[in-house]
């Protein structure tokens, strides 16, 4: 497991590998229309800066609404990892819409992208490719020491 920071003021990665897997988690709720289009964009500049950055990276997206009876369109839509022009494909088709003040379904987001993504071992080993629970990458957003020490 690679564990690394970005961070959100400067823009730069702390700690990098050239072998990423990443997956986007994100609300689409009604409650999210002032924020979705920012939050997109975002996005977008995270993937193409990973994209620049990386040899061998893939991305994936965890949409998640509300549950029934509150959202009946879905409850997580899921993009398993592709390349970058695929992810961002399907991060401009989605849309921030329906569901009421309650029961958002964020754990069961966090729990798809866990568990239902297929995360690749990236250790080369072409028998364990795509092997569940292996060499997760974790990415956090928070300001690096330099920022933090100069706001």
């Amino acid at each position: 497991m690679v564990v690394f920071s970005f961070c959100s003021s400067c823009q730069e990665f702390q700690q990098f590998s050239t072998h990423l897997d990443i997956v986007f988690v994100l609300d689409t709720t009604g409650s999210m229309s002032s924020y979705i289009k920012q939050t997109k964009l975002i996005i977008e500049s995270t993937i193409k800066k990973y994209q620049e950055r990386a040899q061998d990276v893939k991305f994936g997206i965890v949409a998640y609404r509300d549950f029934p009876p509150e959202d009946t369109s879905y409850i997580t839509k899921i993009l398993q990892l592709s390349d970058a022009s695929i992810a961002l494909g399907f991060l401009k088709e989605l849309n921030a819409e329906g569901g009421g003040d309650t029961p958002e379904a964020v754990l069961k987001a966090l729990y798809d992208a866990s568990t239902n993504i297929e995360w690749r071992n990236l250790q080369n080993d072409e028998k364990t490719k795509y092997k569940k629970g292996k060499n997760h990458q974790i990415t956090y957003f928070s300001l690096c020491f330099f920022c933090y020490n100069n706001k």
